[in-house]
């Protein structure tokens, strides 16, 4: 979905965002903070290591050490968890 430069003043942007989590320069890495999305810690079966659980793109399980998901997947230019810094 594109954000338009009329729709810019309705946009929730996610570096103004309280919940932001900044780990690089590149925009896809960084994380949505907000403890109501974060991933439910779980235990890899197969390692026997401690992770959150978590879903890719194709629907499938994989556990990751972070626990919070990607700001790219949460905010679509409105988002409803988004509070001000």
């Amino acid at each position: 979905m594109s954000v338009f430069v009329e729709d810019f003043v309705k946009t929730t942007i996610c570096v103004n965002c309280k919940h932001f989590i900044k780990t690089s320069d590149i925009w896809y890495n960084q994380f949505c903070g907000n403890k109501d999305v974060g991933a439910k810690k779980a235990i890899n079966p197969v390692t026997g290591e401690v992770g959150y659980l978590k879903k890719n793109d194709l629907g499938g399980q994989y556990y990751d050490k972070n626990r919070y998901p990607f700001a790219r997947d949460i905010n679509k230019g409105n988002c409803s968890i988004f509070e001000v810094k």
